[in-house]
């Protein structure tokens, strides 16, 4: 898929932090899980979705963190948007129903200092069905 800030998606792919591609569909509560090896349980993560990379624009939104959670040798997070934050993200322009947005994840060790983790592209899509 070709997007107006492929630049910026190469440039996190030489630095080995993505891209990483998620989908979100407006107007449903969003829930993704990533696991890290090791224990993470003192870091912090943040993660928000913006239409761009490094535009003034205001973010669209900020993504909840979960407490982390240590599984054997592997720490899991999940990123989180509600409803009504997914439902007020960016429509599509005419017919064609999906919007591609970008997001990147910040992390902080314990004691340590914040660095990307990963980036990527998003993809919001339409809703259809009327589910309420």
């Amino acid at each position: 898929m070709t997007t107006q800030f492929d630049e910026w998606l190469l440039a996190l792919r030489r630095a080995r932090q993505g891209p990483v591609s998620i989908n979100i569909d407006r107007s449903l509560p969003f829930l993704w899980r990533f696991a890290l090896s090791g224990d993470w349980t003192g870091a912090t993560i943040k993660a928000s979705l913006r239409a761009a990379p490094d535009i003034d624009d205001p973010y669209l939104a900020d993504f909840a963190v979960s407490a982390p959670e240590l599984v054997d040798d592997l720490t899991v997070f999940a990123l989180t948007l509600t409803a009504p934050q997914t439902a007020s993200l960016p429509t599509a322009q005419g017919n064609e129903g999906a919007v591609v947005v970008v997001f990147d994840t910040l992390v902080t060790p314990q004691g340590g200092v914040q660095q990307r983790l990963f980036g990527g592209a998003a993809t919001i899509s339409g809703k259809v069905t009327n589910a309420g």
